[in-house]
């Protein structure tokens, strides 16, 4: 039933090797390629990617520029920017010395000798190519800099600079594959600054480091930026997938050989049979093999086979839904013809000596395949071979074959691939000749396919108050003679600034000027109006009203939350007590202080509340968003409850005029109402009665 099943997504997907180390490398450099996410189990390569490589060279050649291979590894790389056409022009310069100096002496022609039997007979017309001449030079300056830092300069340190000032960095995070380059290069930064750590310090010591580890058959494995349980590919060893299952298996690299390399010894050991060394014949300089040797050889194979045969059961069945097996080799007719001759024993089997004396997976199941009543591709490959009797097996197999030049096609028409969108309205514009009038319509209208909620993309799904208010208000008006303020440096009115502008703006708006002094040529004045602002509301958060709420008693409160460092002695000395003392003794600071002392007050008090995003951006298509909601967020200064009311007080020390209080309330009306609504909704009150406190005038003023 179809139903029960779902598209098969990457991380359904593995591909097992008999050994990941060699070929590991090459399909995760293949997959970088197509852009398909794969996620290596071990194995090494890491020192073969060309980011690692590039830069390992380029260590190389400020320890010791006079390396052929390293400084032109590097100077064809985008660190060193050269193209080939001018690398073979230095190198014909001058065929005799190495390629270093061929640079230097490119630089150094004035000093040559006309008659040097080492230069070319080009040697001139090269010398004259002063965009050479000059790419030499930057090269090499930029090369006797990083030697000269690499004296004092932390290895670690050295390899950031040559990636980031070259750009290199950037470079490979834009290739195919770039987060996995990047990130493997910053693994050879850590590298090296592990390496720092210890006693063998210096870029001689970390290059030779570093190629111990190339060779001692201890390569690392590429940097992980893909999580385990991502949808990702995964490829991994045979051995590795031992107890694991997955729905799709690919069970690849067949046709490679089996691992002998236990036999090639001048003297073979076996944990039973003991050893069987060669015989030498010192007097007429020839080998045999002894019979102990031959004999421990036969043994070694025989065990060999057998925990090959595991393996290859281990893979077959790995697989949940589906197993591919790939396999590749030369001369498929004779080996097509060699699986036909494997002979069946008595039980249907293949017999055990076609069995013993193969080399690789595929030359076993090749020959299974052949007696099989899906193998007809391989029969007909080779018409020698005839059968007609098969024994009865249930298993299903497609068998497909596929040569060189196929993958060599697919290949050619992949670079000569035109772009989808220049496909598709080429179809469009010969769609009289080449399709259907209907088919015509349907592509058009999915390119002209208009999405319904498009407007619901570019909106938040979660807004602040500050941000609401910021919204609704960024035409408010201050004052009715079309004067606007900016906010300055504290409570006093000196610190503000008005201006008018005239008739042709279009409506009220805040003024900030467009140029401004820059932050490190102003003079220090004390803290901006906001960080004021935040002062204020730590300091009335934290009061406790308990004590007899003196100015000196507010005085040790506020020296007290600065030694806990609850606030800076910066905000502490913004901070005017007198302004707090009268807070306190005002109306609505007295209920304050006794809903404290009945321990109901609540301070700085969080809420979320949901509303319809129409409410807030009028311009939305009401029909088509009626359902649409949005979260808000906020915190409330200050609740506390009279009676059954509600009683809300928000803190505001921005300046205000006397006569400008309708237009302070207009302005956080809208905070205020969505304040309200959060405290019917949360504490199920039915009024609910909002209130300013304007610290610039020591008012208390409620907003309807």
């Amino acid at each position: 039933n179809l139903d029960d099943y779902r598209r098969a997504t990457y991380k359904d997907m593995v591909i097992l090797l008999r050994s990941s180390n060699k070929l590991s490398p090459i399909f995760i450099e293949e997959f970088k390629r197509v852009g398909i996410p794969l996620l290596s189990e071990g194995g090494g390569g890491y020192f073969d990617t060309l980011e690692v490589k590039t830069v390992i060279s380029a260590l190389e050649i400020i320890d010791n520029p006079i390396q052929d291979i390293p400084l032109i590894a590097v100077l064809r790389s985008p660190i060193g920017g050269f193209a080939t056409e001018e690398l073979a022009d230095i190198r014909i310069s001058n065929k005799n010395v190495s390629f270093y100096h061929a640079m230097v002496g490119l630089l150094d022609y004035e000093k040559k000798d006309y008659e040097d039997e080492n230069l070319s007979d080009t040697w001139e017309e090269i010398y004259n190519n002063t965009g050479l001449k000059i790419k030499i030079k930057t090269f090499l300056d930029k090369i006797n800099n990083w030697r000269l830092e690499s004296k004092y300069t932390p290895i670690n340190q050295l390899i950031w600079e040559i990636i980031t000032d070259t750009g290199y960095y950037g470079y490979v995070g834009a290739l195919p594959g770039g987060e996995q380059r990047q990130a493997n290069l910053k693994i050879l930064f850590k590298r090296a600054k592990d390496f720092e750590r210890t006693s063998y310090r210096g870029l001689y010591n970390f290059i030779n480091f570093i190629n111990n580890i190339k060779t001692s058959s201890e390569d690392m494995g590429s940097a992980k930026i893909i999580g385990e349980n991502e949808d990702v590919v995964r490829i991994m060893s045979i051995h590795k997938s031992k107890g694991l299952e997955f729905p799709i298996v690919f069970l690849c690299g067949l046709g490679k050989r089996f691992n002998e390399g236990d036999l090639k010894g001048k003297i073979l050991f076996h944990h039973e049979l003991g050893f069987g060394p060669t015989y030498i014949d010192l007097d007429n300089r020839v080998s045999y093999n002894t019979s102990q040797r031959e004999f421990i050889s036969k043994k070694i194979q025989g065990e060999n086979k057998s925990e090959e045969m595991r393996l290859l059961y281990v893979a077959l069945t790995r697989a949940k839904e589906k197993l591919i097996l790939v396999g590749s080799g030369k001369a498929l007719d004779k080996k097509i013809e060699k699986w036909s001759g494997a002979g069946i024993d008595e039980n249907g089997s293949i017999k055990s000596t076609y069995v013993k004396n193969q080399k690789n997976y595929m030359d076993w199941i090749g020959a299974s395949l052949i007696n099989h009543k899906a193998g007809e591709p391989l029969r007909h490959y080779n018409e020698n071979i005839l059968k007609e009797d098969f024994k009865e097996d249930h298993s299903r197999f497609k068998v497909g074959i596929y040569s060189r030049e196929i993958f060599e096609e697919i290949e050619d028409a992949a670079l000569e691939e035109v772009p989808v969108k220049e496909k598709i309205n080429k179809l469009l514009d010969n769609a009289d000749e080449n399709i259907s009038k209907d088919y015509y319509k349907v592509i058009k209208k999915r390119l002209e396919f208009t999405y319904k909620y498009e407007e619901a993309t570019k909106l938040p799904t979660v807004i602040t108050v500050t941000e609401l208010k910021e919204l609704h208000n960024n035409l408010q008006e201050t004052n009715r003679e079309n004067n606007l303020y900016i906010e300055g440096d504290g409570l006093d009115e000196d610190n503000y600034k008005t201006i008018t502008y005239g008739d042709e703006v279009e409506g009220p708006r805040k003024f900030r000027p467009l140029m401004q002094t820059p932050l490190f040529l102003q003079e220090k004045k004390g803290l901006t109006p906001s960080e004021v602002g935040t002062a204020y509301h730590n300091i009335m958060q934290r009061l406790d009203l308990s004590g007899d709420l003196s100015k000196d008693d507010l005085t040790r409160q506020i020296n007290t939350m600065v030694e806990k460092e609850l606030i800076t002695f910066e905000a502490a000395k913004s901070v005017k007590v007198d302004k707090i003392l009268k807070f306190l003794q005002s109306n609505i600071g007295k209920k304050v202080i006794e809903a404290f002392k009945e321990n109901s007050l609540k301070r700085e008090l969080p809420f979320r509340v949901e509303i319809s995003a129409s409410t807030i951006y009028p311009n939305v298509s009401k029909e088509t968003y009626l359902e649409e909601k949005m979260l808000l967020r906020g915190v409330i200064d200050c609740y506390f409850e009279e009676g059954e009311e509600g009683i809300i007080l928000d803190y505001k020390t921005d300046y205000v005029k006397a006569d400008n209080i309708e237009e302070i309330k207009e302005r956080y009306k809208v905070q205020l109402d969505y304040y309200s609504k959060a405290i019917k909704d949360a504490f199920k009150k039915e009024k609910v009665r909002k209130y300013l406190y304007l610290f610039s005038l020591d008012k208390e003023v409620e907003v309807e």
